[in-house]
């Protein structure tokens, strides 16, 4: 049950207010955009990470309570807040080319996606980027409760405000990077994501092999600072590579995807921990996946800026 609420809270929050987001702030450039909006997603990890403090003197099932009563609350708000904003003659999005299709049939949109390399490329690179992320974000505490001996306490009161503000400039900093360089071409926000997993990665590895748990969570900010770059600018990618009309199926096939990979990572670590049942080596279970994750995603987002260079240079579309 746990999994099936969880799957449809993915489901529905994500593609929806991108399209909503993009009618709202047509004049609001596609990284920074994305990334304000992907901001959330930090706010809600702090939000977990805090709870996990309070796991010592509430059990798991008021946890959750606690979680489904703050979501109930947030559904009013956005209804009262949200409104159609008034339209200017250039804030007007533009079709890909005067005879393009403003409706695409399943078989069309699907076609779409298909036949768009830089689309294929991004989705396999968010899949391992997610791998070696759900693996971290799995298996964090249980590695800072073996090897550092942290409670729950130490490690939620001090993992919150630290995933809170190195993710929240982390990906800021990376949308307006983005956003700046990307005047050069679409394909720079690929780049700067291949740049930032490559930067993160040694910082993975000095989580894991910090001296004691003080220096690990101050390698674990620097971590969060460089890896969480990518959110905002992958998902301008999506828009900017697929049609305007399938943008919003295309943003739900993208997050299916990486979601679904993603959440093979805690499973294979799993499965090392596994080979040495009564003696499991959490580091070096996390050592081999989350760092070799994050380096393997950074070629594929290389490749895919490639391909977006190409797309671009090759039948230009109009971006919006």
């Amino acid at each position: 049950n746990i999994e099936n609420a969880t799957g449809v809270h993915v489901a529905s929050p994500i593609p929806s207010p991108i399209r909503v987001r993009y009618s709202c702030q047509v004049s609001v450039t596609k990284p920074v955009a994305k990334t304000m909006y992907m901001s959330g997603v930090y706010f809600g990890g702090a939000t977990s990470y805090g709870l996990v403090a309070l796991s010592d003197v509430l059990c798991w099932t008021w946890l959750f309570r606690i979680f489904g009563i703050a979501g109930f609350l947030m559904l009013p708000a956005v209804l009262i807040v949200l409104r159609n904003p008034k339209r200017r003659k250039d804030d007007v999005v533009p079709r890909d080319s005067p005879d393009a299709p403003t409706t695409y049939t399943v078989k069309q949109t699907a076609m779409a996606m298909l036949k768009c390399p830089p689309f294929i490329s991004l989705c396999i690179a968010a899949s391992v980027r997610n791998l070696g992320g759900y693996s971290l974000g799995s298996w964090l505490a249980t590695f800072y409760k073996v090897h550092y001996g942290q409670s729950a306490k130490q490690f939620g009161s001090i993992v919150a405000p630290v995933s809170l503000c190195g993710g929240l400039l982390g990906s800021l900093a990376g949308g307006f990077l983005a956003d700046l360089l990307s005047k050069r071409g679409a394909h720079w926000k690929a780049y700067v994501i291949a740049m930032s997993q490559v930067i993160a990665a040694p910082c993975i590895v000095g989580v894991f092999i910090a001296p004691n748990a003080t220096v690990s969570y101050g390698v674990l900010f620097l971590a969060y600072l460089t890896a969480e770059t990518w959110l905002g600018c992958a998902g301008a990618v999506v828009q900017d590579v697929t049609p305007h009309a399938i943008r919003c199926q295309a943003s739900a096939v993208y997050v299916a995807i990486s979601t679904l990979v993603g959440c093979l990572g805690p499973l294979g670590i799993s499965a090392i921990l596994e080979t040495d049942a009564c003696q499991p080596d959490y580091q070096f279970a996390l050592l081999v996946t989350v760092p070799t994750c994050y380096v393997a995603s950074s070629v594929l987002f290389a490749c895919t800026g490639v391909l977006v260079h190409r797309r671009f240079a090759s039948a230009p579309i109009t971006k919006g």
